[in-house]
């Protein structure tokens, strides 16, 4: 081989070297890059959690609802929690949800003017409303962690025990849902609760 052929392959030998590295260097700079993201996503929930706004509209009437929940005396704890899972029902009847969702003065209003023209005050949240705001902040974290949205290991390590003052109610409400003919297949999100149990779980 002369002189001219080893400065070739010499050079190809480089060239693609010099490329291998520098596909090696994109991939390990996108793989800190989608790790960065996970991680600011997780801090970016701990804090949307913890906000002041989230903790007196939801967190704070959540506990008081599972105060309730195991503080009625017997008779009005039935008929409490019967009346929270009331809102959770895929077989509810029609009627009957449309009566718990809506006070005797808006079922009174024309349906045009109920749908078009009235509005309702939002700053304060019924308890069901604080409930669903709830369990979904749960069951939107769960999945994005699933899909690799959210680091796992910093979401366990930030949010551990935030359940604590949760869980036997959350154990409580699921067990009372599925008494009530509900099970995961009809209420998705009940799988998600449990997942997020256990990664949570001190």
């Amino acid at each position: 081989m002369e002189w001219g052929d080893n400065w070739e392959f010499t050079v190809a030998l480089a060239t693609g070297a010099i490329s291998f590295f520098a596909v090696l260097t994109g991939l390990v700079q996108s793989w800190i890059q989608r790790r960065l993201a996970r991680r600011q996503m997780a801090a970016d929930l701990y804090r949307a959690f913890y906000s002041a706004d989230n903790y007196r509209r939801i967190a704070v009437p959540v506990f008081r609802l599972s105060s309730k929940w195991f503080g009625y005396d017997e008779q009005k704890r039935t008929l409490y929690r019967d009346t929270v899972c009331k809102g959770w029902l895929t077989k509810a009847n029609a009627s009957e949800t449309m009566a718990l969702y809506n006070s005797p003065e808006l079922l009174a209003l024309e349906p045009d003017v109920a749908h078009f023209r009235h509005t309702i005050p939002s700053e304060q949240f019924a308890e069901h409303e604080s409930l669903t705001a709830f369990l979904y902040f749960w069951v939107s974290s769960e999945q994005m962690i699933r899909s690799g949205l959210v680091s796992k290991g910093l979401f366990r390590d930030l949010f551990a025990g935030s359940l604590t003052y949760y869980n036997e109610f959350l154990k409580s409400f699921i067990e009372h849902l599925e008494e009530m003919g509900e099970t995961d297949q009809s209420i998705p999100w009940i799988d998600s609760i449990r997942r997020i149990q256990a990664l949570t779980k001190v």
